[in-house]
């Protein structure tokens, strides 16, 4: 089942979060498991929201690449929340706000013909 996890922290700008995602390598290597990442950032700091595969993926992207992450860069810990998701909806003019990178890893058996399967 999918998770969706989202994550607001005042004490992070822009800066630390794209110095974060390149330390994670993102772009060229996106964490397994992960359907979709959206940031956002206003006066009160940033914001994400992802969807999940599965919630050990998401557990094993903190532990392994996120917090590991963090540490090395000196930003304070963060605190992540998630739950099971309910349901996503998404337009496809939405394509014109995803970047140019590889695509996210998942396991394929969960889609056909584009639209996720619950198995």
């Amino acid at each position: 089942m999918a998770f969706m996890a989202k994550l607001d922290e005042p004490h992070i700008t822009r800066d630390m979060y794209e110095q974060v995602r390149a330390e994670i390598d993102w772009d060229h290597n996106p964490p397994v498991g992960c359907l979709l990442h959206m940031a956002s950032f206003d006066e009160a700091g940033a914001h994400t929201v992802d969807i999940w595969d599965t919630e050990d993926d998401l557990k094993d992207y903190l532990e392994d690449r996120f917090m590991p992450a963090l540490h090395k860069l000196g930003v304070a810990a963060v605190n992540p929340t998630w739950s099971e998701l309910h349901v996503c909806v998404a337009a496809p003019e939405i394509q014109q706000y995803v970047l140019d990178a590889p695509p996210l890893r998942s396991r394929p058996q969960h889609f056909q013909d584009g639209v996720g399967r619950h198995v």
